[in-house]
């Protein structure tokens, strides 16, 4: 009998472990088929109808996976928790809700507004940065002027609970990748992009999955109301909660699956996302071009705003650039060098540039170093 080769030994020993590695990943796929199945089973909308496809097994496995992710062990809590409001210490007319402290037996949100009065428009939020807050307050000053309903600023993270800390966490896990990746730069910026930017049927998947363990927190709101959400979690949650009137307020301009919420009307601000989404295969009765989020105050000043712009001009008065960084502040390295390459302009007087951090502190700190750097005078707006 002939002796093998150590090579051929090498392959063959190769051979065996590639074929038990193939035949566990089977095995997995097949788990995970199963799982996916079983996670799906009691959700309120389909979005493998939504968006008319089934998931591969790996598609499967990738769901499970990242729902694990996002819940853990959790299992979804039927649980409604009573919630109250009180008036806004930042716009006048609005009220904000809070979570109820039944030991003093406060009076419900769902109650608070019993009456002649229609039941109260709901814009819902999730404060991550300032760009989603923004839009909210936006949406609410159209509802402001109507007296015959109230209107109720929903912030899910202002809801103390369980529900409200699963979504903080994830928050701060995916800025503080979004700051690595950008800081990094290079392949490892082009790879989370990749990942941010792939909002595939995958996404929405997953989105809506989480949306469903956080039913709770707008469970307690009266189901009567008009929910007007900008965040695509808020509209999935409203869904899955059984509410049949939500307005999802598509906040980004590219088409992706993650950013409409099946179930709801899902309103865009440009012509081509429109058409772009009705390609992906929107049901034409959940989208509709709407326009831009910007609240009623700035709208009504238009003619005026632009009559001072034009005269500042004529005055030879510096251009005003305003530069906000939300979400994760993800762009401080691409800021911060067009802050830098802007420095003579504004030394010449054509420039006066406004930089908004949003809640960002390290975004500020970022700015007035390269504010010194430039040698550039500035003065803080609190």
């Amino acid at each position: 009998m002939a002796t093998l080769e150590g090579w051929q030994i090498f392959l063959i020993v190769l051979a065996g472990i590639l074929a038990l590695l193939f035949i566990a990943y089977q095995c997995i796929l097949c788990w995970a088929t199963r799982a996916y199945a079983k996670m799906v089973h009691d959700n309120t909308i389909s979005v493998d109808d939504f968006v008319n496809e089934h998931p591969t097994p790996s598609q499967c496995l990738k769901c499970v996976l990242l729902n694990r992710f996002n819940v853990g062990n959790k299992i979804p809590s039927t649980e409604i928790l009573e919630l109250r409001v009180e008036e806004s210490d930042k716009v006048a007319g609005l009220k904000v809700t809070f979570r109820s402290d039944v030991s003093t037996k406060q009076e419900s949100a769902a109650a608070k507004h019993s009456g002649t009065k229609k039941p109260p428009l709901v814009v819902g939020t999730i404060r991550m940065g300032f760009g989603h807050h923004r839009i909210a307050y936006a949406a609410t000053s159209w509802g402001l002027g109507d007296a015959s309903r109230d209107v109720y600023f929903h912030d899910l993270l202002n809801i103390e609970s369980e529900e409200a800390n699963m979504i903080q966490d994830t928050d701060k896990m995916y800025s503080k990748f979004s700051r690595i990746a950008s800081e990094w730069g290079g392949p490892i910026e082009k790879l989370w992009g990749s990942l941010t930017l792939s909002g595939d049927a995958d996404s929405l998947r997953v989105t809506c999955q989480m949306a469903h363990y956080l039913s709770p927190i707008v469970s307690g709101l009266d189901k009567k109301s008009p929910i007007v959400a900008s965040h695509s979690l808020v509209a999935a949650a409203a869904v899955a909660a059984g509410y049949e009137n939500v307005i999802n307020l598509v906040i980004d301009n590219y088409a992706q699956w993650f950013t409409v919420v099946p179930g709801a009307l899902n309103l865009v601000q440009g012509p081509t996302n429109y058409h772009n989404f009705l390609k992906m295969g929107i049901p034409p009765s959940q989208l509709q071009l709407a326009g831009h989020w910007i609240p009623k105050e700035l709208v009504d000043d238009i003619p005026t705003t632009c009559q001072w712009r034009i005269q500042r001009r004529v005055d030879g008065k510096p251009v005003r650039m305003l530069i906000p960084v939300g979400g994760a502040g993800a762009q401080r390295s691409f800021v911060c060098k067009l802050v830098a390459a802007l420095a003579p302009m504004v030394k010449f007087g054509k420039v006066q540039l406004l930089l908004n951090a949003g809640d960002h502190a390290h975004m500020k700190q970022a700015f007035e170093e390269v504010l010194h750097q430039v040698d550039l005078e500035y003065s803080i707006v609190p």
